[in-house]
């Protein structure tokens, strides 16, 4: 009886593991993290960074999270992939990719491009593939995203850097 129980604890146990993993929970603090958006250090706080978009501007350039962090690891170390939307003022919202890790003050984002919509980011070995949906080249900025595409980023972890 003593055996069995612990049998059934023990295999709790591991599907309590495998559902959190398959889950893909955010253990890393990517809300108040700090990422490299075109040569400038952005750091957020709560999820969202605004500061005027010229000396003495009430217009802000807003930079933050966009939508829900996926958890997972690269090269074994925890980490939060996240989509970041920039608005500097203009007409435009550029979205970009990133990675947080707990071990690491900062890492770069990564442009996917203006005003698309982004679908997924999944985990696979040392890099991420991002998948979102742009326009054709031709098109204009009023269209709606249509054409899906997708871009695998691999990750140094010796500078806590992605790249293309």
């Amino acid at each position: 009886m003593r055996k069995q129980l612990t049998t059934a604890a023990i295999a709790t146990c591991l599907v309590l593991v495998a559902v959190r993993a398959q889950a893909g929970t955010v253990d890393v603090d990517y809300e108040n993290a700090t990422f490299r958006i075109n040569n400038e250090d952005v750091k957020l706080s709560n999820g969202k960074r605004a500061m005027p978009a010229a000396p003495g501007s009430a217009t802000q350039h807003v930079t933050r999270v966009f939508g829900k962090p996926v958890g997972g690891r690269l090269d074994s170390k925890p980490a939060a992939a996240l989509f970041l939307a920039d608005e500097p003022s203009g007409s435009g919202i550029f979205k970009y990719v990133a990675v947080a890790f707990s071990d690491c003050s900062k890492t770069n984002a990564i442009f996917l491009g203006d005003r698309i919509m982004p679908r997924s980011i999944v985990f696979h070995g040392s890099s991420i593939v991002v998948t979102y949906l742009d326009r054709k080249p031709d098109e204009p900025m009023a269209v709606i995203p249509k054409v899906t595409k997708s871009m695998t980023l691999g990750f140094d972890s010796k500078t806590c850097q992605l790249a293309k």
